[in-house]
């Protein structure tokens, strides 16, 4: 893989953590409303969002790094 391919990678990992951040945001905002049970599913979806949003974010650190070793090779 070439330097291109690296740079493209850690800028998607960037964007996904500016991704994530915005949800994080979005969860703390929704904590001090009521019990409600809309409110309730809301907040699980925003939390599947921020949770797939974590792995893809693992997993595209992996490659950078798998990238990284075999340049070294």
């Amino acid at each position: 893989m070439d330097n291109s391919s690296a740079k493209l990678l850690m800028d998607r990992i960037e964007s996904a953590e500016a991704q994530l951040f915005q949800i994080e945001n979005q969860t703390l905002g929704h904590e001090h409303q009521s019990g409600d049970i809309s409110v309730k599913v809301n907040q699980a979806e925003i939390n599947q969002s921020a949770i797939r949003l974590r792995l893809q974010i693992a997993r595209m650190r992996v490659m950078l790094v798998k990238m990284k070793l075999a340049e070294g090779k």
